[in-house]
């Protein structure tokens, strides 16, 4: 026995066992490590796991909301944002049209929360005075009759020249001047395929004598 089991009572409790006891603990501590490195081993590599289908689901997330947003920047209205979600266009251009895209909401926003400083600081308040009237005191609404013969008969009859040309009988050329100047304002003028339609002094002149006066 050495001076070191000598003065340590463990040792001297170990050195006074017998060989078999000794080497049945020395099995036992060695399983038990072996069992514990066997769970930590277990326990890292459950989180390994873990952590890998935390990334997986996180990339899943990104690549769902980055198709979402390319989907919504192709069908959307706003000018600018179409462009970024192309995918054949430049990246360059895509970042420029995002800097000036950034830079219109922020001009946006600096609006609104101006206008919303105003508003905060002198608001304005819109009422309504109520006033009773009674029915008599409202005026009636004007009735406007519009007559269906807009020119005097007696003049000139349109009809009876529109029946002559259905039935292809002659018509005197001053008679068929009229009868041109008045299908400028009247309808059947299917047999004036030939006409010039220009607007002439006398055919104002005559349409003013031909028209019904106001009374």
């Amino acid at each position: 026995m050495s001076f070191y089991q000598k003065n340590d009572p463990e040792l001297r409790k170990q050195a006074k066992k017998p060989p078999e006891t000794i080497s049945a603990n020395i099995n036992l501590s060695d399983e038990e490590s072996d069992r514990e490195i066997c769970g930590r081993v277990a326990a890292s590599g459950a989180q390994l796991k873990k952590q890998r289908a935390t990334r997986n689901g996180r990339k899943q997330s990104l690549r769902a909301a980055a198709s979402y947003l390319q989907e919504y920047c192709g069908s959307t209205s706003l000018h600018g944002l179409r462009y970024m979600g192309e995918e054949r266009r430049p990246l360059v251009e895509r970042i420029c049209w995002l800097v000036a895209f950034g830079l219109s909401i922020m001009a946006c926003g600096h609006l609104i929360h101006k206008v919303w400083k105003k508003w905060e600081n002198t608001p304005v308040i819109v009422s309504f005075a109520d006033s009773s009237t009674p029915v008599w005191q409202i005026p009636f609404p004007a009735v406007t009759i519009c007559s269906e013969t807009k020119y005097r008969k007696s003049v000139f009859n349109y009809t009876d020249i529109n029946y002559k040309l259905a039935n292809k009988i002659d018509i005197s050329e001053e008679n068929m001047r009229r009868y041109e100047y008045k299908s400028l304002l009247c309808e059947g003028n299917e047999y004036l395929n030939n006409a010039t339609w220009n607007t002439t002094t006398e055919a104002i002149k005559f349409l003013q004598q031909n028209s019904i006066p106001n009374y």
